[in-house]
């Protein structure tokens, strides 16, 4: 493994290029927002990925959007089994009666972070309490 990295060939837990997924959100914050959406990201590093969500669904019974941005740094990003842990921060749009930018803070993990397909659930806080969950699906590199 150390030649495989002296001759600049990533290791295995780097093979993931992409990750496109969908998710639902629920933000505690007054009024709530309940929304759905689409997710892209790339990983940049071996532990990291930036990229971000659009979504779309209503706050305090009128039409609502979110658009976020962020990176997320990785802490087990190998697992081809199992769940993956991340943390990651950016800011987020959000257009309707909560509009405004905010900044916010995630704690999340995912399952099978190497495989080519698995589920995500986030905490995190950002114009209110954030909750969401998703599938997310991977474009992996050949080998």
């Amino acid at each position: 493994m150390g030649l495989a990295t002296a001759a600049g060939t990533l290791p295995a837990e780097a093979q993931v290029r992409r990750e496109s997924g969908v998710a639902v959100l629920a933000i505690g914050s007054e009024p709530v927002q309940w929304l759905a959406g689409a997710s892209h990201w790339w990983r940049v590093a071996r532990r990291t990925r930036a990229g971000g969500l659009l979504a779309a669904g209503v706050a305090g019974g009128e039409a609502a959007a979110r658009g976020e941005v962020a990176a997320h740094f990785l802490l087990n990003p190998a697992a081809r089994r199992g769940a993956g842990w991340y943390g990651g921060g950016g800011l987020a749009g959000v257009a309707g009666r909560a509009e405004g930018v905010r900044v916010q803070v995630v704690l999340g993990v995912d399952g099978r972070p190497a495989g080519p397909a698995g589920w995500s659930l986030e905490l995190g806080v950002g114009g209110g309490v954030r909750l969401a969950a998703g599938y997310r699906w991977r474009v992996l590199r050949p080998r």
